[in-house]
């Protein structure tokens, strides 16, 4: 062996021991640096090629290293398990995975689409929403007549008073002697007053009294027997005219 070849040589064989130290170690990117200058150094460094398939990530780079060492020693072992079990490694990494399917049971009944009770629970949900409306609409209709009614009593009568009352046409004038003396400073103590003037005075409010009872009178009537608001409307429009 020529020299230069034998100080290649020892120099991987040191590398490699670096090598193998570092990956011992648990420094693999170290170890794997080593024993690629190793193995530059000494192609043939059987052991160097074997380390080195051991500190590598890549599938490739180690199946690569390890032919390397099996061209070397064919009857290397570990170098042969090693392959095996990285080509393995590839042909499962290639393979794609199978998806699952289960297996058709022939036996087996397709199931209902829905159960026996579906259709029984909706009857019984209709029927109660159907009882609901029958209860619900008349008792509307109650309460909207109940309001109606409220509104339609509530309106008050017109107010009528005395002073809205017009002496009829057909009333007595009031003596001018009686205005005159009311005028008059001096005028005689009421014992003096002419008792015909006080009778008709009070002929005249016993007149519009008797056209207001009958006209109140009815009005009433009317009310009691009316059954629509116009009805009502109209009495009341009678009575206002009455005594207005």
């Amino acid at each position: 062996m020529e020299p230069s070849l034998r100080t290649f040589s020892k120099q991987a064989d040191r590398l490699f021991e670096r090598g193998v130290a570092a990956a011992r170690g648990g420094q693999r990117t170290l170890a794997a640096s080593l024993l690629r200058q190793a193995v530059k150094l000494n192609p043939h460094h059987e052991h160097a090629w074997l380390w080195l398939s051991g500190v590598l990530d890549d599938a490739q780079d180690q199946a690569f290293c390890l032919r390397a060492a099996l061209d070397i020693n064919p009857d290397n072992e570990r170098a042969k398990q090693g392959l095996l079990a990285v080509l393995a490694r590839m042909e499962a990494a290639e393979r794609p995975p199978k998806k699952f399917q289960p297996a058709a049971n022939p036996l087996r009944e397709e199931a209902p689409r829905d159960p026996w009770w579906v259709g029984w629970r909706d009857g019984r949900t209709a029927w109660r929403l159907t009882v609901r409306l029958f209860w619900l609409v008349p008792s509307l209709l109650l309460v909207i007549t109940l309001i109606l009614r409220g509104g339609v009593l509530a309106q008050l009568l017109p107010s009528i008073t005395y002073e809205n009352i017009a002496a009829p046409a057909t009333a007595a004038p009031v003596p001018s002697a009686v205005t005159q003396r009311a005028r008059t400073a001096t005028a005689a103590p009421p014992a003096a007053v002419d008792p015909a003037t006080i009778t008709a005075y009070f002929g005249v409010v016993r007149g519009m009294q008797a056209r207001l009872n009958a006209a109140t009178t009815n009005y009433r009537a009317t009310t009691a027997a009316a059954r629509t608001t116009v009805e009502r409307a109209a009495a009341a429009r009678s009575l206002r005219e009455a005594v207005v």
